[in-house]
């Protein structure tokens, strides 16, 4: 997950974010300590985040079986990023 938020956070094309720097390591590296405190910052969800998780989780898990799309705890977790998400808005 963390090299996701980092790849996210470098903006770049793939192909940029593959070019290696002087010490070697791939340019989206650069961004592994903002993508750990973005990781962190989560780690505290807000009320509106938690209500989220639970009607998410809620939802998926009283589905059918044939019909869920993820597991419930996946759904959940979705949901409370969306939550997070909607704050920009």
């Amino acid at each position: 997950m963390l090299e996701r938020v980092a790849r996210a956070l470098t903006q770049s094309p793939i192909e940029e974010q593959e070019v290696l720097m002087k010490d070697g390591r791939p340019f989206w590296q650069l961004y592994l300590p903002d993508a750990v405190e973005a990781l962190k910052a989560l780690r505290e969800p807000t009320p509106e985040m938690v209500d989220a998780f639970h009607r998410g989780f809620l939802q998926e898990l009283h589905k059918p079986e044939k019909k869920r799309t993820s597991t419930a705890e996946a759904a959940g977790m979705r949901a409370m990023i969306d939550a997070a998400l909607k704050e920009q808005a």
